[in-house]
């Protein structure tokens, strides 16, 4: 299976023409066939910036000596900061950005201390939860060690797409192998947990029959599980009936309370997010996700992915409530059928065997239930 490393780290053929293309800068440079050093960089730059990835290239003494406008574009660095800086101070930019700095530095300066070294697939987090790959490649020329390029390319929307993929996959995993409808809810929480901050979550329930949105599943730092009540006028009761998706961020939350369309019910929440639950166009339930501090936010982003998730949830419970109601009516004929007084055999029509008995025919018949199972019906009389 191809992972997402494999399918965003830059190509070696591409890295390789990057190389070749800086060797030849730095040749022309230093044979004085390009006069201008302002024009050799503009040349260098119109090839890095008919890349994907962000470039960056520098000497062997720190000196930045190119890059391109994607680069500052992924690290967020000034154009008037970048004309002039080395490398120490474009470090320093990133340091305020590496979720793992010493992880990143680290490598950095291995491939500075092993000048002929090609690195590819290097993932990089950063605190705003963007993910790079970073691949280096070594510039020579005539033979002799001249720099090192940098390459960096943002690779978070395929990331996401990859994890997402991989939770509605698990999600029908365990609609299949799932027996139990609350270990199944459990499940389902960590799969959510994955994909976005969930540690609060709970699934709710609108059965229509008595009027009362029930929570078969709940999981909350501050609030106790609800009983069954009738809907009201939460976030909960507004997805039920608009049937529609609800990021209730502050801002949101205080303009639907104004609108009279919702109102606070249990603890304030920074941000709370649900998503339908439907069957066709029927909403029968919702997804709730909320956050209680200033540090875990909800996004836009999250909503579409709960969303997508909701789907997926929606038609695996509906296929876990038909198992158990199947369940539930096997048993009741198992019941019924051991304990009735009368004596009661099930045949194959075809071949006369019996595929059944019970206890009054193991005792009318003389023959243990076990036996009789093995009989046809012609044996007994």
């Amino acid at each position: 299976m191809t992972t997402a490393h494999e399918l965003s780290a830059p190509k070696p053929s591409r890295l390789a023409e990057a190389k070749r293309a800086i060797a030849r800068w730095l040749r022309s440079a230093r044979d004085g066939r390009i006069s201008s050093r302002r024009t050799t960089i503009a040349i260098l730059k119109a090839q890095q910036d008919a890349t994907l990835d962000g470039v960056l290239v520098v000497s062997p003494e720190g000196q930045v000596l190119s890059y391109n406008s994607r680069f500052l574009e992924l690290w967020g660095i000034p154009e008037k900061i970048a004309a002039s800086a080395n490398d120490e101070q474009l470090l320093a930019y990133a340091a305020e950005k590496v979720a793992q700095w010493d992880s990143f530095i680290e490598q950095v300066n291995y491939l500075y201390k092993h000048p002929n070294e090609i690195r590819t697939g290097d993932r990089i987090a950063l605190k705003d939860g963007r993910i790079f790959m970073r691949a280096s490649v070594p510039v020579t020329t005539d033979g002799q060690y001249a720099g090192r390029s940098w390459h960096f390319r943002d690779v978070t929307e395929a990331q996401r797409v990859e994890v997402l993929q991989g939770a509605l996959f698990r999600i029908a995993q365990l609609a299949r192998e799932t027996q139990d409808l609350q270990e199944f809810y459990r499940q389902i929480h960590e799969v959510v947990g994955t994909l976005m901050e969930a540690t609060n979550f709970y699934i709710a329930e609108y059965d229509s029959e008595r009027g009362i949105v029930n929570y078969p599943y709940f999981v909350d730092q501050f609030d106790p599980a609800p009983e069954g009540e009738p809907p009201g006028r939460g976030c909960t009761a507004f997805v039920l009936r608009t049937g529609k998706p609800l990021l209730a961020t502050p801002d949101v939350f205080e303009r639907l309370c104004a609108d009279g369309e919702i109102e606070l019910v249990g603890h304030r929440s920074m941000d709370w997010l649900g998503a339908p639950l439907k069957t066709g166009d029927r909403t029968w339930g919702i997804i709730g996700v909320q956050t209680y501090e200033p540090s875990k936010r909800l996004t836009p982003r999250d909503k579409e992915i709960l969303v997508f998730v909701s789907q997926q949830v929606a038609s695996a419970i509906e296929q876990k409530r038909q198992e158990t109601a199947l369940r539930e009516n096997e048993r009741r004929y198992r019941q019924m059928f051991e304990n009735n007084r009368a004596v009661q055999l099930i045949l194959d029509p075809e071949t006369g065997v019996i595929v059944d008995a019970n206890v009054a025919a193991s005792e009318y018949y003389g023959w243990s239930v076990e036996r009789l199972r093995s009989m046809k019906v012609w044996d007994i009389s």
